[in-house]
């Protein structure tokens, strides 16, 4: 009677080590601006009241690791295309997040305009870009110039409250804008 006893024991002491029990986090793409078109005026324009800089409010949500923007450009008026981000990130998503050739196989449609976008981590210097004042300072990994269409990664602002600031730099061409923000979320 011992025997069946010792064994059983002994076996409840090996089953936890040899158990294996996968800690692996897992990853899922969260929206947080789903194709949202405006249309920025000239510099021309935007003196007799139009507006040619927007803010757009980004709030990572929590266990954020890495997010992205894509935007795309056309001429005012042009029917505004469609980015499919969140379902491109999707399909890259693996079970240790994105996979790093992401990058080059993400796709934009064609940019027809520019703008100007620039990252804020704080309301500070969003207001001085928004009242066109050269003194601002943005997140440089998440700001581009004369960008007309793409992607954009960014893994080194991932929590809190952020502003994507958009501007036309043309003085005499309005540009109709397209963009998609979604984030990567640790589960």
């Amino acid at each position: 009677m011992k025997s069946p006893l010792q064994a059983l024991f002994l076996l409840s002491l090996i089953q936890p080590a040899v158990a294996q029990e996968t800690n692996t986090p897992t990853y899922k793409v969260v929206p947080i601006i789903s194709k949202e078109t405006f249309t920025l005026n000239s510099g021309g324009r935007a003196m007799l009241g139009g507006r040619s800089r927007i803010d757009l409010p980004v709030e990572l949500p929590a266990n954020t690791v890495e997010w992205y923007y894509a935007l795309t450009t056309t001429p005012e008026k042009a029917p505004a295309p469609t980015i499919g981000l969140g379902e491109q990130l999707i399909k890259y998503l693996t079970p240790t997040g994105i996979a790093a050739s992401v990058m080059s196989a993400l796709v934009t449609p064609n940019g027809s305009g520019t703008c100007d976008v620039y990252l804020f981590s704080d309301q500070n210097n969003l207001n001085l870009f928004l009242a066109k004042q050269p003194t601002f300072s943005s997140v440089m990994s998440g700001s581009r110039q004369n960008f007309n269409k793409g992607a954009v990664q960014i893994w080194d602002v991932v929590k809190g409250s952020l502003f994507l600031g958009l501007r036309n730099p043309s003085a005499l061409q309005a540009v109709q804008i397209t963009i998609e923000v979604c984030a990567i979320v640790k589960e």
